[in-house]
């Protein structure tokens, strides 16, 4: 019987580094890519518009919900859907929506009398992953 090479937190991981790379690649900065101690990849960016750069590259733009763009979006596709319903939503259908959701926070950065934003986000290593996939594949195609 064959044996995992790579177990699911090695493989995430593994996501981690390669998404730090690709990023660092892309000119996209960022202070830090980790493994949380809760399973979810923490990517920490000085600036927002490096996480900006980051959604654009890396997050296809169907607007759908379920969708990896309606995860980035904090669920926002979902949660609009099931507010439009013609009943209220159940606690849990909200409380999936937001667990399923990018957790992006973001505070002040005075840089002088300039205010400038920080900026992180904790995304699946599935999602990671595919971000990681996307990022190469747009570096790929556009040396």
């Amino acid at each position: 019987m064959a044996q995992d090479w790579m177990g699911s937190e090695e493989l995430a991981q593994f996501t981690v580094e390669e998404l730090s790379r690709v990023m660092d690649l892309l000119g996209i900065n960022h202070m830090g890519c980790y493994l949380a101690d809760d399973g979810d990849v923490s990517i920490s960016f000085r600036d927002i518009r490096d996480a900006e750069t980051m959604v654009s590259l890396g997050v296809t733009a169907d607007a759908r919900p379920g969708t990896m763009y309606d995860r980035a979006t904090a669920s926002c596709l979902t949660l609009s859907e099931l507010g439009r319903g013609p009943e209220s939503p159940s606690e849990g259908d909200v409380r999936d929506a937001i667990e399923a959701g990018w957790s992006w926070t973001i505070h002040p950065n005075m840089v002088g009398r300039r205010m400038d934003w920080h900026v992180s986000v904790d995304i699946t290593p599935e999602d990671a992953s595919q971000l990681a996939a996307n990022l190469n594949a747009m570096r790929l195609v556009n040396p």
